[in-house]
């Protein structure tokens, strides 16, 4: 998923340079909008520092990708809550993604669904890589309740 032409268009050009036969979609993360009703299910959804730009996401957009039973869901986004308060480097990711207004929601929204059962959390792994000490990525993956075998 991709908002913008350009990044779409790179997207797909890359695909074929890959012999991979794949067509990057929009979607707008606002909203939950997604223009994929051709992905079958069982496919595999990531994320790429896109929702680090919503300070405070909502179950919507969680559920806009469930609707499409995806087999599992990878983000590669910073996120505020693997940001330890108990040390100064961990203090100064937590500030710098406040101060951005750079989402401090992701894992607890996750860790919230996954208490009602809609979804299971296979993976955290905390600010795994970025060129940004302040901004790493962390890597969490899920899946829907109904992909669980």
């Amino acid at each position: 998923m991709e908002i913008t032409e350009t990044g779409r268009r790179l997207f797909d050009r890359l695909a074929q340079a890959a012999g991979q036969s794949s067509r990057a979609r929009t979607c707008d993360l606002r909203t939950g909008a997604i223009d994929a009703d051709d992905i079958p299910p069982d496919s595999v959804w990531f994320t790429s520092y896109a929702v680090s730009c919503l300070p405070d996401l909502n179950e919507r957009y969680i559920r806009s990708l469930l609707e499409r039973r995806p087999r599992v869901v990878i983000h590669f986004e910073p996120c505020y809550e693997h940001c330890s308060s108990a040390t100064l480097l961990g203090l100064l990711r937590r500030r710098y993604i406040e101060v951005n207004d750079y989402n401090r929601n992701l894992v607890t929204l996750l860790r919230s669904m996954e208490a009602t059962g809609e979804v299971q959390i296979l993976n955290e792994t905390p600010a795994a890589f970025g060129m940004n000490p302040l901004f790493a990525a962390s890597v969490v993956a899920w899946r829907g309740t109904e992909s669980v075998p």
